[in-house]
């Protein structure tokens, strides 16, 4: 499996890591939570944490692999095969970066369930290795 990229959440220590996993010329994804204290995976996703927080959909457009993160579903995610690696990309502001981490910062939502009060997105230019981070409501 090559690492893509966590989500962390305000709420918990440990985070969760999307994965690729090529099989001949096709990418597919997969993500488990990550113990903090050794970054080791301990864990699938459970139903909920799959369907509202941390679950994606793969689609092909235009022979190019799109991830879509439920909780940065706003951010489609290419995913670029060079060679052995699997590079996430994110348009910002007009410049194609690698998309490291996101942190999802929560609040209590309707009924006292878990919301979204921010997402905060921290990415890399890999062409002058400037850090870019950017939050969405």
């Amino acid at each position: 499996m090559i690492k893509l990229f966590d989500v962390a959440n305000s709420d918990f220590p440990n985070y969760v890591r999307y994965f690729a996993i090529k099989d001949g010329e096709n990418v597919k994804v997969d993500c488990k939570w990550i113990f903090h204290a050794n970054d080791e995976p301990y864990r699938d996703l459970n139903w909920a944490e799959n369907k509202f927080a941390y679950g994606f959909k793969v689609s092909t457009k235009n022979k190019e692999t799109i991830l879509e993160v439920s909780s940065i579903k706003t951010i489609p995610i290419t995913l670029r095969v060079d060679g052995e690696k699997v590079i996430p990309l994110i348009r910002v502001e007009g410049r194609v970066v690698r998309i490291e981490k996101a942190f999802v910062q929560t609040k209590k939502g309707l009924f006292g369930l878990p919301g979204v009060e921010y997402v905060e997105v921290n990415a890399v230019d890999d062409s002058n290795q400037d850090q870019i981070s950017f939050r969405i409501r």
